[in-house]
């Protein structure tokens, strides 16, 4: 019987953990059952891309032989009573196998599909790593794999990984190197065309004067066919030849509104057809976050605000470190517009965080957010 690695991983997700995990990450049944059927076979994808490579699939290999495999069968109560500790040994693995690049690319796509805040797809990610090494390293115990040979074992659960995946997660997901060859078409498509263009076997005498016979009268006006079907090619090949030269020469223009926290309204010109990243939405966006980030920063006064607000400021950073993926799909010739749209609501948050910096007790007790925070703001600054 051939093993189906995300079935053995979702066999230990019932009905008890599914509800620690909701309760853990603040978010409804419904959600966080749509996150996880997204979030399980999106992480194998990323650790079949990372084992892919001799070093890959070692540094992968001894994770799972270091993780608990008990974890398999006991989830639920270890969320119950480790819940922070699972999260943050999850993550540093996860931060460790990927990069910081690929994981937050991969958050920021999985937000966007469930609908999830960035914290909590970055939580639900953390704690769902250590039960995925635990049943890999189970498995590959039992199976007695070596490096090489755990990653040949993911390399064939490609199809079982790609049909778990929700229907439009691999669209997008696609943009992330290493993760674009899972699709939801799996399964070999039936070779109808190829089948229909065979004669069948038992046919084949008794029709065998008829295919004589036609080839016979086509001798007669194969040629002249033929010279009416090169005249057409060219005709076509000309008319789409100009077509196409026209399409080229397009351009779509897209139009950002003024707001009231923007500069005024900026044309961004990039060549027609451009699958890029939707440069209006993601302008419009990253400025509704600063703006709103610049308000709430405000409303630190004290230490005790402070405080208060570092879940906050650690979820902005770690909503702005997803959209910088966003921000580098856009095409070089949409870059200096776009920043320029969304420079003075930048501006207005690093003065914000200045200020913090400033206060006494705030600024050394923010210091590493703050610092994080003006890291991540300087990638969309002119």
């Amino acid at each position: 019987m051939n093993t189906n690695i995300v079935e053995l991983i979702t066999s230990q997700l019932g009905g008890g953990a599914l509800g620690k995990l909701s309760s853990l990450l603040g978010e409804s049944s419904d959600r966080t059952q749509t996150a996880v059927g997204a979030a399980v076979p999106t992480l194998l994808a990323g650790l079949s891309h990372t084992a892919s490579t001799p070093d890959g699939a070692r540094r992968l290999s001894a994770m799972t032989e270091q993780a608990d495999s008990g974890i398999a069968g006991n989830f639920a109560s270890m969320l119950s009573t480790q819940g922070t500790s699972i999260q943050d040994k999850g993550s540093n693995a996860l931060s460790s196998l990927f990069g910081g690049g690929m994981l937050s690319s991969i958050a920021s796509g999985l937000g966007r599909f469930t609908g999830l805040k960035g914290g909590s797809i970055t939580s639900l990610l953390g704690m769902l790593a250590p039960l995925i090494f635990g049943v890999l390293g189970k498995h590959q115990r039992s199976a007695g794999l070596d490096a090489a040979g755990l990653g040949n074992f993911l390399a064939g659960q490609k199809q079982n990984i790609s049909a778990a995946m929700p229907p439009g997660l691999s669209s997008v997901l696609s943009g992330i190197p290493g993760l674009s060859g899972f699709t939801q078409k799996t399964a070999a498509e039936p070779a109808y065309s190829d089948s229909y263009s065979r004669e069948p076997a038992y046919g084949k005498a008794t029709t065998a004067y008829a295919h004589e016979e036609r080839a016979s009268s086509a001798g007669k006006w194969l040629p002249a066919l033929l010279a009416v079907g090169a005249l057409a090619g060219l005709l076509w090949g000309w008319k789409h030849h100009r077509s196409a030269e026209r399409v080229a020469k397009q351009e779509v223009v897209v139009r950002e509104p003024a707001g009231s926290y923007r500069e005024p309204a900026v044309t961004i010109r990039e060549p027609a057809g451009s699958l890029k990243t939707d440069t209006t939405g993601l302008t419009t966006k990253l400025s509704d976050t600063f703006t709103s980030a610049t308000t709430s920063l405000g409303n630190i006064t004290d230490a005790t605000s402070a405080e208060n607000a570092m879940p906050q400021i650690k979820e902005l950073n770690e909503k702005i470190a997803g959209m910088k993926s966003e921000w580098n799909q856009l095409p070089a010739s949409a870059k200096p517009a776009a920043t320029s749209a969304i420079q003075a609501s930048v501006t207005k948050l690093q003065n914000q965080v200045s200020k913090l910096r400033a206060l006494p007790g705030v600024g050394d007790q923010l210091k590493p957010m703050l610092d994080e925070l003006d890291t991540n703001l300087s990638s969309f600054s002119k």
